[in-house]
């Protein structure tokens, strides 16, 4: 199976870290806005930055970026989008169903042998998305402060300011109270999501255990 080079984002909003990631890896990240819902209340409140983000990521320039520069045909890019767009609507309607906001994501792409295109990777979880708490965004937004969020957005903060991640090749160890606060979240939303509390499967190694779980997937 050969990889895609190219990841689709999808932003519900545009805010924080992932219009800067677009712009420092313009041939990587197809940024689509969903102007809909949440993200219209959103941009009254940073008109000027969305302004000014948007014209720098805007979806169709960064397909005509992409096709122009034969990474992928057209009909395959359309085609990518329209899975795109129904895996985000997807996740979408579960995460407000579980009380959250689906802010942003990626997804990736693979072609295997046979020419059919595989989604690969992981979907949704707090490596490749943010996530907001449905509960306090109206009262956050008229108190003129951030969303409450649920992802690790902090600490990609907190490496942007000690660090240039994409030219760095060694980063800075974070500190442990944000590795502990990283681990917190992510417990958190797996419970939000699936309605199950969390545990620790301690029959395997962790790396048997990814084995385990990963091998009915594997092509």
């Amino acid at each position: 199976m050969r990889r895609l080079q190219n990841e689709l984002g999808l932003t519900l909003v545009l805010t924080g870290h992932s219009s800067a990631n677009a712009r420092e890896n313009h041939n990587k990240h197809y940024q689509v806005h969903d102007k809909e819902n949440h993200s219209k209340q959103w941009q009254k409140r940073s008109a000027k930055e969305t302004k000014k983000e948007h014209k720098l990521t805007k979806g169709q320039e960064m397909a005509n970026i992409i096709v122009d520069q034969g990474l992928i045909d057209k009909e395959t890019w359309g085609y990518l989008q329209k899975i795109a767009f129904s895996l985000f609507a997807r996740g979408t309607e579960i995460a407000a169903r579980n009380g959250l906001i689906l802010v942003d994501t990626k997804y990736e792409f693979g072609i295997d042998d046979k020419g059919e295109i595989l989604l690969i990777d992981e979907i949704h979880t707090p490596d490749s998305s943010r996530y907001w708490i449905k509960e306090t965004f109206e009262s956050r937004l008229a108190e003129g402060k951030e969303p409450e969020n649920i992802d690790k957005e902090f600490l990609r903060l907190w490496f942007r300011e000690h660090c240039d991640p994409y030219k760095d090749k060694i980063l800075p160890a974070a500190p442990d109270d944000l590795v502990i606060e990283l681990s917190h979240r992510y417990i958190r939303l797996f419970e939000m999501i699936t309605g199950k509390e969390f545990s620790v499967d301690g029959t395997y190694s962790v790396k048997d255990r990814l084995k385990k779980n990963l091998s009915a997937y594997l092509i």
